[in-house]
């Protein structure tokens, strides 16, 4: 996937969202976008065998789910 960071912190708006732990990625999706209508957001969506990207960006979410594609840890931007 190709991906252009287009904003660098400090991010506006809401950049967490604790209470999407045990959600699925769609669920997750769905109410990230909603709270967060950014055009250029993209979402990674990360399995424990996989480790994310070093730096930040605003337009960026980082979804950490199990292999059956729950949410387990806090969504963010990043």
């Amino acid at each position: 996937m190709r991906f252009t960071c287009y904003s660098s912190p400090p991010c506006d708006g809401k950049i967490r969202w604790p209470e999407l732990l045990g959600k699925t990625v769609a669920q997750a999706k769905a109410k990230i976008l909603k709270d967060h209508p950014d055009p250029s957001l993209k979402f990674f969506v990360l399995t424990p065998d996989m480790v994310p990207r070093g730096d930040l960006c605003c337009n960026r979410v980082n979804l950490f789910v199990n292999y059956s594609g729950i949410v387990t840890e806090v969504p963010m931007i990043g």
